[in-house]
């Protein structure tokens, strides 16, 4: 179980990743544009200097991802059916959120309709116009978990993509994490040492994988005090080695990884993460991932084609993104006080079932 001060450090860090992944893709839509008229020279030279990183979406991406293993490790697992339950759970924890967002997205799309690959006629991107091209109807709505979860489908929204992967490391997760606690009194240095040569070895299938399995290691050094012991440092440093060897994106994971246990032992940075405003970024993260896509994709086409008859091409492109970040705001809000309390609602009711039948059964 988490601690109060752990809980809103980890909460601020969720909130910042979805906010910078929103702006990361409003980014690159410039970024990734094959022919733009009127650069701005000065957007130019910010995008490739070296800290353009920092506005990258895929870089606050590892960020979320590392966070959920971190959370998913903090999980209680004594017995094989913790494994069974647990991972049941997680799929409806994915499953709901996803169906009402999706459920959303298909409301923006019959009231706005989604209009990016008519900015072809101002701009070329292929990475922004290639999106939204077919028809949707609410079957697509009501089988989306399943497209997203087992076949890594996002016909809806194409941020999901990662969702997939984190869905099945949780419930390998959700087993190394069994295996651990069972034989880890016996020899927990070879135990942990076991657990950095799988997620070294991820690196050659995926670097979500490899990520959330970082994240996973972090919450059982938080839990079992390693972080105390000398092999903890020594491991740290073969894991950042290694993880730079198999790919520099990596870096980003070892740095948010280090902040995550790092960071509440600053005041100045935990009193800033565990503030109202993040708390409240927090709560609207998950809104904020889901539609700032999508409205992007219809809004923001709406603006950029309207602005751009009395305004450059690039101004009419900035003002279009500001004005989605706001209405992706006040979406995400309405979201949360709506949806995102119906889903919680459900999944602890679907919680309880689940260990009820679990109990009866065995």
């Amino acid at each position: 179980m988490l601690t109060r001060k752990y809980y809103h450090h980890i909460a601020g860090l969720k909130g910042i990743s979805c906010i910078f992944i929103m702006i990361g893709h409003f980014i690159q839509i410039y970024k990734n544009a094959q022919s733009f008229q009127l650069n701005s020279p000065m957007f130019d030279a910010i995008l490739s200097s070296k800290f353009s990183f920092l506005i990258s979406a895929e870089y606050w991406l590892y960020l979320f991802i590392i966070i959920s293993g971190y959370l998913v490790a903090k999980s209680k697992i004594n017995t094989i059916k913790d494994v069974v339950i647990k991972s049941i759970t997680r799929f409806f924890r994915f499953a709901l959120p996803i169906l009402f967002a999706y459920l959303v997205i298909y409301l923006i799309y019959i009231l706005l309709g989604f209009h990016n690959c008519e900015t072809i006629n101002l701009f070329k991107c292929d990475w922004y116009q290639s999106y939204y091209l077919d028809q949707y109807s609410i079957k697509d709505v009501l089988i989306g978990p399943i497209n997203v979860l087992f076949l890594g489908d996002c016909v809806l929204n194409a941020p999901y993509w990662v969702l997939r992967l984190m869905f099945f490391t949780s419930i390998l997760i959700y087993i190394l994490k069994y295996l651990y606690m069972r034989f880890s009194k016996k020899n927990e240095n070879i135990c942990f040492t076991l657990m950095v040569i799988i997620t070294i070895l991820s690196t050659f299938v995926s670097p979500v994988i490899t990520t959330c399995l970082l994240g996973m290691l972090i919450s059982i050094c938080e839990d079992t005090e390693l972080v105390k012991k000398s092999y903890f440092v020594f491991w740290f440093l073969v894991i950042t080695m290694l993880l730079y060897v198999a790919s520099p994106i990596y870096i980003s994971s070892i740095f948010f990884g280090s902040l995550i246990i790092f960071a509440p032992k600053v005041k100045l940075i935990n009193d800033f993460l565990s503030s109202k405003f993040i708390g409240f970024l927090e709560k609207i993260s998950w809104g904020v991932y889901s539609f700032h896509w999508a409205l992007m994709c219809s809004a923001g086409a709406i603006f950029i084609i309207a602005l751009q008859s009395k305004l450059s091409l690039f101004t009419s492109y900035i003002l279009a993104c500001i004005l989605v970040v706001f209405i992706t705001l006040i979406v995400s809000i309405i979201y949360n006080y709506t949806f995102e309390r119906l889903s919680s609602f459900l999944l602890s009711k679907i919680d309880i079932c689940v260990k009820q039948i679990f109990h009866k059964c065995f």
